[in-house]
């Protein structure tokens, strides 16, 4: 895949790109309505390389102002 081709610690290389920014949110989304990722190891590596900084910690949907109480995350 292009992903094989490019990724290092995240899509392209090791340093955040736009295409992480895409990335993550799919992944979400994919998790939300039970993707089966188990095919995808490069990717779900990539979203934990990403999920392991505090910037897209911080921007998750769960973790934004005006996410409602019952659904935001627990250390918000």
């Amino acid at each position: 895949t292009m992903l094989e081709a490019t990724a290092g610690r995240f899509c392209v290389g090791d340093d955040v790109t736009m295409a992480d920014c895409c990335l993550a949110p799919q992944l979400v989304n994919a998790r939300r309505f039970s993707v089966d990722l188990t095919a995808m190891p490069r990717i779900r590596a990539v979203d934990d390389a990403a999920a392991s900084l505090d910037a897209f910690r911080r921007a998750h949907w769960s973790r934004q102002p005006d996410c409602p109480p019952e659904l935001r995350a627990s250390d918000f």
